[in-house]
């Protein structure tokens, strides 16, 4: 994966990913940013899937996670065998006027992404623009703590990160999937 900017360079950028064991990439709908899931195996063996923010301007990624999609671990009983059949990110756009009531309505789809691969598809929507807020306020409070001199305060913080990162979150929908991987997929109307 590269960036090339041929305004200003004509060689491409590689950006640094701290993460090892990467399964799958996709960008993720929004409107002001640009926001990378990544699926990976993480340390531990788990599946996880989490998201980055892309700084254009510096052509890197962010070094927290993206408050468009929440982090979550993905259960061994939905791909139970992720280094033998890797799972694949898929991105899905948001619902053509759902931007218009996105604002008004909690209902409206605002796009998301898929994770296919095994014995389930699983369907992960990205934050409301207010849920992104809420988000970012905690990641403040959060970073205010780990900044803090009181060393229990500073623990506790941390704690609570590690909490948030291992955090297993309800797919906005699923179905089972018998069958073989997933091998093409086509959006809009054929």
């Amino acid at each position: 994966m590269y960036f090339c900017d041929t305004q200003f360079k004509a060689d491409p950028v590689f950006p640094s990913i701290p993460e090892i064991n990467i399964f799958s990439l996709a960008f993720l709908p929004s409107d002001d940013e640009y926001t990378l899931a990544i699926l990976l195996l993480d340390l531990q063996g788990r599946l996880q899937l989490f998201a980055r923010d892309i700084d254009v301007e510096s052509l890197e990624l962010s070094t927290h996670c993206s408050s468009l999609l929440q982090p979550t671990i993905i259960s061994e009983k939905v791909v139970p065998y992720p280094t033998e059949s890797p799972p694949q990110l898929i991105t899905v756009p948001p619902d053509d006027d759902s931007a218009e009531v996105a604002d008004f309505d909690d209902a409206a789809f605002l796009g998301g992404v898929l994770v296919v691969g095994g014995t389930q598809i699983l369907l992960f929507d990205v934050a409301s623009k207010q849920k992104q807020e809420k988000q970012k306020g905690k990641l403040k409070r959060l970073e205010a703590k780990k900044k803090g001199n009181d060393a229990t305060e500073v623990a506790k913080a941390r704690e609570k990160e590690k909490e948030r990162l291992n955090r297993r979150r309800k797919p906005k929908a699923s179905i089972d999937w018998p069958w073989s991987e997933v091998t093409a997929y086509v959006f809009g109307p054929l």
